[in-house]
This record gives structure tokens, sequence and C-alpha cells, in this order.
């Protein structure tokens, strides 16, 4: 859809240089117009601009989150641009997992964030930590044993970075 609309409006025409945070490659297999492709030159294909771990922070955040030696860490996160009714649903399927899960995971530990377009209250439940938000959230995942996302693409390359096991 952005790709389309960038293309019909030529919003390339107004720009100098364009920085691509994808790499030139993924393009590829996309139908673009030969008008567009030539204008490749203007762009910056970079690949995914990721921060770097920030492994400081690691003490700081198995303190915030009451991480100990032993727990089964899982961070569930609905991610930052999902819809109300999207958030709604994935709270509550993470309540259903625990459920689930913590008659079956010894020391279990699920971070739930719900992602800024959450505006219900957050539910309190022993043993899970609810938030909407993680500055830190590349750190918090490479402290988890598993990662539940409804990610992104730049979800997915923060998960890489963090080299934790993804669903």
């Amino acid at each position: 859809k952005y790709i389309d609309n960038f293309l019909r409006w030529k919003l390339y025409n107004k720009f100098e240089k364009i920085i691509i945070p994808h790499h030139k490659e993924e393009f590829d297999s996309i139908e673009l117009s030969n008008e567009f492709r030539k204008k490749f030159e203007m762009f910056n294909f970079v690949g995914p601009i990721v921060k770097s771990l920030d492994d400081s922070m690691l003490f700081e955040l198995k303190k915030k989150y009451s991480i100990r030696e032993g727990d089964f860490v899982i961070t569930a996160t609905a991610g930052g641009g999902g819809q109300l009714s999207e958030v709604d649903e994935f709270v509550l399927n993470m309540k259903k997992a625990h459920t689930i899960l913590s008659n079956k995971i010894l020391n279990l530990k699920l971070i739930v964030l719900t992602g800024p377009n959450f505006k219900g209250e957050l539910p309190t439940i022993e043993g899970v930590v609810f938030s909407t938000f993680e500055p830190y959230l590349p750190e918090l995942m490479s402290l988890s044993d598993l990662v539940i996302s409804q990610a992104g693409y730049n979800t997915c390359n923060e998960l890489f970075l963090a080299k934790c096991p993804a669903i």
C-alpha cells in the first residue's frame, strides 16, 4: 500500500536522496515501473535500522521485571501498530496462555507488552507483568527464553538482533 502511494503520487520526485531501511534485493520480486527503477540511484538502501543492544541495561531489566535465575521468561508483545480490537484480543489470548502454561512450565515469568494503542485497564494476574511500553525491548527479548509477537518489520529485526526464539 505504501509503495503504491509512493509510486502513484510520484513522491520520490520531491527528494534528492531517500534512505530505505531494506536491502535492494528485497525489491527484486516487486513489480515496479521502469521509471521508478531508474530512480533507484537516488535511494540509499541501508538494510534494517536497529540500535545495538545496550548490555548495561540487562541488570536493570532483570530488576524491573523481577527476573530471577531459573525463571522461564516469555515476552509477549502486541506491537506498536496494532489496532485496538487486535490488542484486546492479544491480551485476552495471553491471559489464556498463562493459565495453560503456568501449570506446565516451572518458574514461568510472562511479560506482556500491549503497545501504545491499548487503552484498556491492564489486568492484574499473579506471575504476569503487563505494561504498555518497554524502551529496551530488544534487551528484554535477549533475556527471554521465548518471544510471542505480532511482529512487524522492526520487531523482526530486533528479534534477529536479540537472538531469541520467537513465535
